[in-house]
């Protein structure tokens, strides 16, 4: 790259907040726009806006997490899926909420949780 390695061309944000999106994976975001995981985190630093981008991409990305997770425990596809592996993992979210708009729908979300938690229940 042609310029100073503290400034990401607009391009290289973009790419970069799409690839963090996609993977939830700062090291293979800071990789797809040939900067290290330490100059990410150093430019996060610097540029409020980035890391405003960053934290919503994350959020993003456990979403998507989540919810393939559940529409493999509802589909009953779980194969190797542990249940209690599955909720200690989703336990690990972090608190903050993505700044996406995102439509749900809360019923069977409730109801999903609902059969985890059925799932996870100790066996009688």
């Amino acid at each position: 790259m042609n310029y100073r390695n503290w400034q990401w061309k607009v391009k290289d944000r973009q790419r970069f907040i799409a690839t963090l999106t996609e993977t939830g994976n700062p090291a293979a975001a800071a990789a797809a726009i040939g900067q290290t995981l330490a100059a990410a985190y150093a430019m996060r630093e610097r540029w409020p806006q980035l890391a405003e981008e960053w934290r919503a991409a994350l959020g993003i990305a456990w979403e998507q997490v989540e919810m393939r997770l559940l529409a493999t425990l509802l589909d009953g596809d779980a194969g190797e899926i542990d249940a209690k592996v599955a909720l200690e993992m989703l336990k690990r979210r972090p608190t903050s909420p993505p700044r996406a708009i995102v439509t749900v729908d809360a019923a069977r979300i409730a109801r999903v949780r609902q059969e985890i938690r059925a799932l996870a229940a100790p066996a009688e």
